[in-house]
């Protein structure tokens, strides 16, 4: 039987989200910061997820919490934000790159145990992420956040050894450690408390295209 071209399969425009230049690339990239970090806000917004279920310990994963999770997660956002702007503040006119390291990080402790300080740091942040890629480059030489840029990573190993990156390496190091989290996070949320949460939560984004492709499979299967 044949079909007409339109009818061949899933549309490859609902399915191909390739990033075509640069700057969609970073578009894209930083859309993903903000939709991972905004993934647990919803539970704690609604009262899902309150200061008990935050201090919970997990019996699957000893010592293990949602708040330590949560706490976690935004340690390591912060950190490489702190490094955006402090190497913007340091740099004049050329580019030193940034220097970055994830294991000198200060804890936010009230995050681990309070709904309420969780959902506002997690808030903050997002309004961080958003504030320093809107920032129009050209009020600012200095101000260098291409996904290409140099980053000076340092690693305890335990040596300490430094390591050569790139901010979009980094930027999507951050967003997979989250994704790895929140899983671990759901376990405790589903399995041990029994909650009913977005079934979005610790979903990596590989995994929703996947999923946004087999539905659109189906649908076009539905129609032979």
């Amino acid at each position: 039987m044949e079909r007409n071209s339109h009818e061949a399969g899933p549309s490859s425009a609902s399915v191909n989200l390739e990033a075509t230049s640069r700057e969609e690339a970073r578009q894209t990239i930083v859309a993903s910061l903000v939709q991972i970090l905004d993934q647990p806000l919803a539970m704690l917004r609604d009262g899902t997820v309150g200061d008990q279920q935050m201090r919970a310990e997990s019996r699957l994963i000893p010592g293990s919490t949602l708040g330590k999770h949560l706490r976690h997660v935004h340690d390591h956002y912060r950190v490489l934000l702190d490094s955006i702007e402090s190497s913007s503040k340091r740099n004049d006119g050329g580019d030193e790159g940034i220097d970055l390291d994830y294991d000198k990080r200060t804890r936010v402790v009230p995050l681990e145990t309070s709904a309420k300080s969780a959902l506002q740091e997690f808030e903050s942040t997002i309004d961080r992420i958003q504030r320093i890629f809107n920032r129009k480059q050209g009020q600012d030489a200095s101000w260098d956040v291409h996904l290409d840029r140099h980053v000076r990573l340092s690693a305890t190993t335990p040596a300490e050894i430094e390591l050569s990156s790139s901010l979009g390496r980094e930027l999507w190091f951050v967003c997979l450690h989250a994704i790895h989290h929140y899983a671990l996070a759901r376990v405790i949320l589903v399995h041990e408390l029994g909650l009913q949460i977005n079934d979005s939560f610790g979903v990596a984004p590989s995994t929703m295209v996947m999923r946004l492709w087999r539905q659109a499979s189906s649908q076009w299967k539905s129609k032979l």
